[in-house]
C-alpha cells in the first residue's frame, strides 16, 4: 500500500496533512478525514450541485465560526468558499445511528441540546422556504414538482398564523450529523439558518422516523408538555418538511440520474404526501 500524499502543502494548517480514507459522499459534496500533526479534520469538497442549488458556503463559513465558539460543533481549520473546500476539526466521539437516535434518553438529550441552540445568540441567513424551494422547483423543471411547490406555498401561507419567534436552526438533524462526545455536538451545518423551530423538530422526527410515541417524547422534552394542538402544528410542519425535502430530490434527481439512493428518498417523501 504507497503512503498517501501531502494535501495541499502551500496551507500552513494543511502542510502535514494526509488523506486517511473516505467518510461520506453526498449529492453536493465529498468528505475526508485527514491526519495532521496532531489531530485529525474532515475535509468536504463540494461537486458541482452545490452550485446549482446555491448553497451559501460564505455565509456557512460565518455560521461555523459562531457554532464553534458557542461550543455546538467543530472549528474550522481552513476554507476556500471559492472552490468549494472546507476542512473542520474531526469531533472523537460516537457517530449516532438511526437506533440511538430514538433511544429515549437521547431523544430527551437532543430536545435539550436543540432548545439550547435554538436560544442562543448565533446569528444566520434567514431561511426563506418560498423561496428556497422555488429554486428546486426550477432546477427539476417538472409538472410533478411544479404541484409540490403550488401545494407548498398553500401551507406556508396557512402556518403564517402559526408563526412563532424565528430562532436560529440547524435544519439538517438526521442521526448522522450527531457527535457524541458526552455533550451532543452537530456537524454539516449548510442548511443552518434563522427560521422556525418547529420546522427543525419536524426534521428530526422525518430524518430519524420517528414513531408517534418518539415524537410525543420529543414534544415533551422540548416544550415540557405534550397536547392536541402542539401535535397538530407539528404534523404540519412535518408536511412542510416533506414537500420541501421531495423538491430538493426532484432537483437532485434531475441533474443525476445515477443518484439512486436520492430516488428512493424522494418515493418515501411522495409516499408520505399522498
Amino acid at each position: 500500500m504507497s503512503e498517501p500524499k501531502p494535501l495541499i502543502p502551500s496551507v500552513p494548517a494543511l502542510k502535514n496533512a494526509r488523506l486517511l480514507y473516505k467518510l461520506a459522499g453526498g449529492p453536493t459534496s465529498d468528505s475526508w478525514l485527514l491526519s495532521l500533526a496532531d489531530s485529525k479534520a474532515v475535509l468536504r469538497i463540494d461537486k458541482p450541485l452545490a452550485r446549482i442549488l446555491c448553497l451559501d458556503r460564505v455565509a456557512e463559513l460565518d455560521v461555523l465560526d459562531q457554532v464553534a465558539h458557542a461550543g455546538f460543533g467543530p472549528a474550522v481549520i481552513w476554507s476556500d468558499p471559492a472552490t468549494g473546500i472546507l476542512v473542520t476539526q474531526y469531533l472523537q466521539g460516537i457517530h449516532w445511528t438511526i437506533a440511538d437516535a430514538s433511544r429515549p434518553e437521547n431523544i430527551e438529550r437532543r430536545a435539550l441540546r436543540l432548545r439550547e441552540l435554538h436560544s442562543s445568540a448565533i446569528k444566520g441567513p434567514v431561511l426563506d422556504i418560498a423561496k428556497t424551494a422555488g429554486r428546486y422547483a426550477s432546477v427539476a423543471d417538472t409538472a410533478q414538482a411544479s404541484d409540490l411547490y403550488a401545494q407548498l406555498l398553500a401551507l406556508l401561507q396557512f402556518l403564517d398564523r402559526e408563526l412563532t419567534e424565528a430562532s436560529f436552526c440547524h435544519n439538517d438533524l438526521g442521526h448522522q450529523n450527531i457527535v457524541d462526545t458526552g455533550n451532543i455536538m452537530f456537524v454539516d451545518w449548510e442548511y443552518a439558518a434563522t427560521g422556525q423551530s418547529m420546522f427543525d423538530l419536524a426534521g428530526i422526527a422525518r430524518q430519524n422516523e420517528f414513531s408517534e410515541a418518539h415524537v410525543s417524547q420529543l414534544q415533551h422534552a422540548y416544550f415540557g408538555f405534550s397536547g392536541a394542538q402542539l401535535q397538530s402544528t407539528l404534523q404540519l410542519y412535518s408536511r412542510l418538511y416533506d414537500l420541501l425535502a421531495a423538491l430538493w430530490c426532484q432537483a437532485i434527481c434531475s441533474v443525476d440520474r445515477s443518484a439512486v439512493v436520492i430516488r428512493n428518498q424522494m418515493e418515501v417523501m411522495l409516499s408520505r404526501l399522498k
